[in-house]
């Protein structure tokens, strides 16, 4: 976790049995695809988690220390659910909106529970706010597509029918007799009736759909022209099935029709429009393409050249230079996701990497589905590439502000922990050894107070330059917050006295080299500039870890404790962790 630069402060000592709970918890909150907060007992907020920054729009350093209730469209709602919160110890469900630095909202659940002490008295706050937003939407684009429908069943003129199967006779709406051209309802229609209105050369297939119908107990399912009345050709859908009476009468088929001219026209339309469509596809930033069954391109939009460096032609011409430039670890995933297009028929979100002909990688958002013509057979894919490289690049960015410190660019408390647990596993497969180290600046406040923090900030990043020339590629040197910083050393060795030798070393080594002058521009508005010199020394604590149970707690624990060890002695020196007995040991 981040923190800001407040000069070093001894933290609260928490009990076992607290540090093991808000232990699950944190780890919890990394793994966490949901938005997780900790909060203090004064609605501040303590550690978050990546989603927390993603749902905010703000770093782990940022929203440490901010009031919580502030993220929220309603703060005044969000202040009054933190007070029940603490008085009852749980809220389940509660429907709230997050918002964003960029002015966007998130609708979320919030769920939350109280961490206390054995005392009863409240630690933490623990809050998951589990994102909405997108159910949401759908709900209401759900309920918009179930108002239009109910709208165009009221406004559509539907007509509806009975037909007898003994004798043919058919009991019909108005509605019905209207598509047929007729302005009133006729006393009399037959199915001989409805097939001298059907277009001779369509006749014979609804005849055979509708024996097929009868003789297979299923739907009569057609489409055909009819002659109206009034001599007008028009196309009509029409579908029934077989139903039995109640009382035990004859049996009957219902079924609707409509006019599905204007239908017809429009799907006309849409081939005439084919032309216009590719006309403006060629004026879209996206990458726009229509493969046929064969492989081949149909169509290729000229914005492929911006984004791959090849040109339309190129594609026309080689049609597998599409799979060529596909990266080869993505290439799999790419030729699996055009199988279940063909195989499913529904449109499938893909992103991969294409090495373009410069050379360089990018990063494409993939979407495509599939073309299907009047006869239900598909006719290839249409698919969009957008180029995705540089949102990729920003979705990295919120990650290094998320596990890097923003002054330092050093891990974090987050990384640093995540670190040491995968090390912890490690050495004790390996059998080898580790090493911890909390090194804390004995002079830093001083340089704060009288030159302000912008110089202090200048020494952090200077200690941190001089740190990682101390330490091997494999270590890790962690900026824990304010005035203290963490060293890992991994893989030292087997024997454990070989590898506290070489922690001694590395941390003399950090020692001398941090205790060096430091010399920094002093700009002033009244006065010339001039260069100040600043001495400052550390204080280490260091502890081995290897084959033991311990948890990266407990080594970071030791540390801390040998750190403040160093400093009671006297500062400006070393220390390694001993446990209770041994200092027992050693006095006896």
């Amino acid at each position: 976790m981040d923190m800001p630069n407040q000069g070093h402060e001894r933290r609260r000592p928490w009990s076992d049995g607290d540090r093991r709970t808000y232990q699950y918890f944190e780890k919890l909150m990394d793994v966490s695809p949901d938005p997780f907060f900790t909060i203090d007992v004064d609605g501040k907020v303590v550690d978050s988690n990546m989603a927390s920054v993603l749902i905010t729009g703000l770093s782990s350093t940022q929203l440490a220390g901010t009031v919580f209730k502030d993220y929220f469209t309603d703060p005044v709602q969000a202040h009054k659910k933190c007070q029940e919160v603490l008085k009852q110890g749980f809220l389940n469900d509660c429907p709230m909106v997050i918002k964003h630095v960029s002015g966007t909202t998130h609708d979320v659940l919030c769920n939350a529970r109280v961490l206390r002490d054995k005392k009863g008295e409240a630690i933490v706050v623990m809050v998951i706010a589990h994102d909405v937003t997108d159910k949401k939407r759908l709900e209401i684009a759900l309920c918009e597509i179930q108002r239009r429908v109910d709208f165009a069943l009221e406004k559509t003129h539907t007509g509806t029918w009975e037909l007898n199967l003994a004798d043919h006779t058919s009991n019909r709406s108005l509605e019905h007799d209207r598509i047929f051209g007729y302005a009133e309802l006729q006393p009399l229609w037959t199915l001989d009736m409805f097939m001298q209105h059907v277009l001779t050369e369509d006749r014979a297939a609804v005849d055979q759909k509708f024996n097929e119908a009868i003789r297979q107990k299923t739907q009569w399912n057609f489409q055909c022209r009819i002659r109206r009345v009034d001599g007008e050709v028009r196309w009509i859908w029409a579908a029934g099935e077989q139903q039995n009476s109640h009382d035990g009468g004859d049996q009957r088929m219902v079924g609707i029709v409509q006019d599905i001219t204007e239908q017809k026209l429009a799907e006309e339309a849409i081939r005439d429009a084919e032309f216009r469509y590719r006309t403006v596809a060629d004026f879209t930033a996206d990458w726009g393409y229509w493969v046929l069954p064969d492989g081949s391109f149909r169509y290729v939009s000229p914005s492929c050249a911006d984004i791959s460096g090849y040109t339309a032609e190129e594609f026309y011409a080689d049609p597998k230079l599409m799979l060529r430039i596909i990266h080869p670890e993505d290439l799999s995933i790419y030729v699996d996701h055009k199988h279940q297009l063909s195989e499913r028929g529904v449109p499938m979100p893909l992103f991969f990497r294409i090495k373009a002909k410069d050379g360089e990688t990018r990063w494409i958002a993939h979407t495509c589905r599939p073309v299907i013509d009047e006869a239900g057979k598909q006719n290839g894919f249409r698919a969009s590439n957008r180029d995705d490289t540089e949102r990729r690049k920003m979705e990295e960015q919120v990650r290094e502000l998320a596990f890097y410190d923003e002054l330092t660019q050093l891990p974090n408390r987050r990384l640093l922990v995540d670190r040491l647990i995968h090390d912890m596993a490690s050495v004790k497969r390996s059998n080898r050894y580790g090493a911890l180290m909390f090194v804390d600046l004995d002079n830093f406040k001083p340089l704060n107070d009288l030159h302000g923090h912008k110089m202090g900030d200048l020494l952090l990043i200077e200690v941190a330059r001089r740190m990682k020339a101390c330490v091997r590629s494999i270590d890790t040197i962690s900026r824990f917050g304010g005035d203290e910083f963490v060293v890992l050393l991994s893989d030292f060795g087997l024997d454990k006295t070989e590898s506290a030798a070489q922690a001694k070393i590395v941390a003399e080594k950090i020692r001398l080299k941090l205790a060096e002058p430091y010399l920094f521009p002093l700009k002033t508005k009244d006065r010339p500039d001039t260069t100040i010199e600043h001495r400052c020394t550390v204080s280490i604590g260091v502890v081995t870890y290897g084959g033991h149970e311990a948890s990266e707690e407990d080594i970071l624990m030791w540390a801390d404790k040998a750190m403040y060890q160093a400093k009671d002695a006297g500062r400006n020196r070393v220390k390694f962790y001993e446990a209770p007995k041994q200092v027992a040991a050693s006095a006896a």
